[in-house]
């Protein structure tokens, strides 16, 4: 089993443990501070209210998952799907997003301030109200998304 560390970084099978002793939930399972194996693939998992504060999960999978509420602040996060997941109120603060993809995500109230959004996607993504303030949305793609009550940064419509 991985320890989360350079060394030995986490797996899926180990995120799934730790779920697992944590009464089968992610639910203030607190992960921050871990490296996990780049790549790594949480796709369909509920990972609603895990902690991932300052985590390193570089192109990972969380394709159609669960992460309402979760608190990834932080984290890096770079070219990490994020398609047709629910990003509902999750807290990305100040995490690294950089090339992020969003299609299709559910992202009402999402927590985005002064994140890393370069290049980012969220083609037709629902950003009802979420919070964008001071966030770096270079060559970021809102095409066709929903984005009523959205609060971009100064300057940004």
């Amino acid at each position: 089993m991985g320890n989360g560390t350079e060394q030995n970084p986490y797996t899926r099978e180990d995120v799934l443990k730790a779920i697992e002793e944590n009464g089968g939930k992610a639910e203030r399972l607190d992960l921050s501070e871990k490296i996990f194996i780049q790549g790594i693939d949480m796709q369909r998992l509920n990972l609603r209210e895990i902690i991932l504060k300052k985590a390193i999960l570089a192109k990972a999978n969380f394709e159609a998952a669960d992460l309402w509420g979760a608190h990834m602040e932080q984290s890096v996060l770079r070219d990490a799907s994020f398609e047709q997941a629910t990003v509902r109120a999750t807290h990305f603060e100040r995490a690294d997003l950089e090339g992020g993809r969003f299609q299709k995500a559910i992202a009402w109230g999402a927590h985005f301030e002064d994140a890393n959004l370069r290049n980012a996607s969220f083609e037709e993504s629902d950003l009802w109200h979420a919070h964008l303030e001071r966030t770096n949305l270079e060559g970021a793609d809102f095409n066709g998304a929903y984005l009523e009550g959205v609060r971009f940064p100064a300057g940004t419509s």
